[in-house]
């Protein structure tokens, strides 16, 4: 029972994900390519597929998060865990433009957004 609620929550927390980066992405579309560079800055890659023309920006990398180390007792013995390290994350912003408007869009990653009160996060939307 516990796994059938942890499977549910965990669906729900990725479905809601998906819709504020769905969100995210069509809240551009109809927009100039320039409107666009303003608030996100320049792609971090273009590219030409099947004579369309796609522009990436990638917030990828690492974080460390440090390392904790908990101790307890069974009474005889002393057990330890060690929780943290680094993490590896991504959040890639994929674009379609037609003759220099937004058309379409897509995400990929681990981490989108992540965390939309930050800055540049805080931005992604109009």
């Amino acid at each position: 029972m516990k796994k059938l609620l942890l499977i549910a929550l965990l669906a729900g927390c990725a479905a809601q994900t998906n819709e504020t980066m769905d969100t995210v992405l069509s809240s551009w579309y109809g927009s100039s390519v320039d409107e666009v560079i303003a608030r996100w800055g320049y792609p971090d890659v273009e590219r030409n597929v099947a004579g369309r023309q796609l522009l990436e920006w990638d917030k990828s990398g690492v974080v460390n998060f440090g390392y904790d180390t908990y101790g307890y007792t069974d009474g005889y013995n002393v057990y330890a865990t060690t929780t943290g390290g680094p993490r590896a994350y991504s959040c890639v912003r994929q674009l379609e433009v037609d003759r220099g408007v937004i058309v379409g869009g897509d995400w990929k990653g681990n981490n989108c957004p992540f965390n939309l009160s930050l800055p540049p996060y805080n931005e992604w939307p109009k």
